[in-house]
């Protein structure tokens, strides 16, 4: 049988991966992600070099702002307006729910000290922004730990970093109406606290999924810490740990899924692990130091260290042990250099739906999908994934929808359509689209001569047809219909050159007829039963 296999992944758009598609960073470094690989940029005009670098783009993946935590620049790679003096080690650029002009910035700082935030409003200075709020007080005593993810509405933002001097983490939300300065506490895990103020330069990363939430905690604790985060509530619970008895630990980052965490270890040690989280499986990818690691938008893991002229990629970082494929320095960024960091975005960013897979059946306009979303055989699972309430395929061309896993659709005309599927999670739906394309072609099994033997009228039908011989078919020949899993249905001797078939108590799919005298197949057809 003759088929065509596209397999795609195709990215959520619960929010928008193009506002990360610009990162600036390290000694004037520069990647822009709208291809794949990224393209290299050297238009970086920062000069100097931090480990708080972030970057934004709008929703159309243009660029926006970009900062080396200390002074924001704008897409004309000027400073912009009131744009020098921001305090912070670490920032996470948001942009206000409801709103496409203003953009908070969340800084936190090196040492123990204050939380605080600035807003940008991109409206001002003829399009090229102006901070209208510098440096306003969240908190005290807080430590660098600091990440972001969508709450579970899909829409506001929860803005997480850890008090000094206790276990605490603290969840702030962003709503339209601003910030809501009273957190969410969760006492989990280990305590940041004691004499060695370097723990509180930990670091802290939210799955993409909104699901998992991970510190690497440097010395005295040196573990890694991965906890429940629940986007509806902005409440951390539960506990596991990653520990090898090393001095320290260094860096954390999950995959797109969810399901694996990179864990780095410091240079003393000079260790990168996977901890797959749903099997507990700890492998170890390489015997060398990174400094940074940031999930990007094309899916992919890039790590640094001070001083290189690349980055080093983990190309699937979805698949389990040396099958994610690590390579050193593996992104150039010849004849930039890269320092201590990478740009941070919330982590919704880098969601992922799942793969969707089309096959083109060999009557050219029946078109078999199926998805990723349900199957339990995946690399995923159930631990790190949100809960699904159900999916519904829209096909595109104005018929009626399905709820099925793996829906078979005949497209009455050849042309382009857009697919869109719909994923019910927890609160929200997410709406993943692609291009199908139905191809220009007539006939069933059109390259077989056997297929000259019989047709089957209407072809697709609700499970009634006509069967018509050709003139030249043998007599009295004998007609089996078999389901996609090769069991045989129905098998009937024919009387007449043209017979009406009744497949009506069968289910809605494809079903392949066979024409045989005295055991021997001399003709082929296939039916497709859709939905009534």
């Amino acid at each position: 049988m003759r088929s065509i296999i596209l397999l795609i992944l195709y990215p959520s758009l619960v929010f928008c991966q193009l506002e990360a598609t610009k990162w600036y960073f390290g000694f004037d470094a520069a990647l822009d992600f709208s291809t794949d690989p990224p393209a290299k940029l050297f238009n970086n005009a920062t000069q100097t070099a931090n480990h708080g670098e972030s970057s934004m783009a709008d929703p159309t993946g243009k660029l926006i702002f970009y900062s080396n935590a200390g002074t924001i620049r704008n897409k004309l790679h000027q400073v912009m307006a009131n744009g020098t003096g921001i305090k912070g080690d670490r920032i996470l650029p948001v942009r206000k729910p409801g709103s496409s002009v203003l953009y908070y910035l969340f800084c936190a700082e090196e040492v123990i000290d204050t939380f605080r935030y600035s807003i940008i409003d991109m409206s001002l200075a003829t399009g090229n922004g102006s901070v209208i709020a510098k440096n306003i007080p969240i908190t005290s005593f807080s430590t660098e730990m600091l990440a972001g993810t969508l709450h579970c509405n899909g829409v506001d933002v929860w803005v997480v970093t850890h008090a000094w001097g206790s276990n605490n983490y603290q969840s702030f939300l962003l709503t339209a109406g601003g910030l809501q300065t009273t957190p969410i506490v969760s006492p989990v895990g280990s305590s940041v606290s004691g004499p060695n103020i370097g723990l509180a330069t930990s670091v802290l990363k939210i799955s993409p999924t909104g699901k998992k939430m991970a510190a690497a905690l440097s010395d005295p604790v040196a573990d890694f810490e991965v906890y429940d985060f629940d986007n509806a509530t902005g409440v951390a619970s539960g506990l596991s740990t990653f520990t090898l008895q090393y001095s320290s630990v260094s860096e954390c980052e999950f995959s797109p899924d969810g399901s694996k965490l990179y864990c780095e270890f410091p240079e003393s040690v000079a260790r990168l692990y996977q901890w797959d989280l749903c099997t507990n499986q700890k492998t170890l990818l390489e015997t060398g130091f990174v400094y940074a690691m940031q999930l990007a938008p094309n899916g992919k893991v890039y790590a640094t260290k001070p001083y290189d002229t690349a980055l080093d990629v983990i190309s699937f970082p979805n698949r389990p042990g040396t099958s994610c494929h690590f390579k050193r320095l593996d992104q150039s960024l010849f004849p930039k250099r890269t320092y201590r960091g990478l740009p941070m975005h919330i982590s919704s960013t880098y969601k992922f739906g799942p793969a969707i897979t089309s096959t083109v059946q060999n009557d050219c306009h029946s078109i078999v999908f199926n998805t990723a979303a349900y199957d339990s055989t995946s690399n995923h699972c159930l631990a790190t994934t949100p809960s699904i309430g159900g999916i519904t395929w829209d096909f595109g061309d104005n018929s009626n929808k399905s709820s099925a896993a793996n829906p078979i659709h005949y497209y009455q005309s050849p042309g382009s359509y857009t697919l869109k599927l719909i994923i019910q999670g927890p609160c929200v739906a997410d709406t993943m689209r692609r291009i199908v394309d139905v191809p220009n072609c007539t006939g069933l099994f059109e390259n077989d001569n056997k297929t000259q033997q019989l047709k089957v009228l209407p072809n697709p039908n609700h499970g009634e047809f006509r069967l018509v011989l050709n003139e030249k078919a043998v007599r009295d020949p004998t007609v089996l219909i078999r389901n996609a899993s090769g069991q045989t249905i129905q098998k009937r001797l024919l009387k007449s050159a043209e017979e009406t078939i009744s497949l009506k108590d069968i289910s809605p799919g494809i079903y392949f007829l066979e024409l045989q005298e005295n055991y021997k197949v001399i003709g082929r057809a296939k039916v497709v039963v859709s939905v009534p």
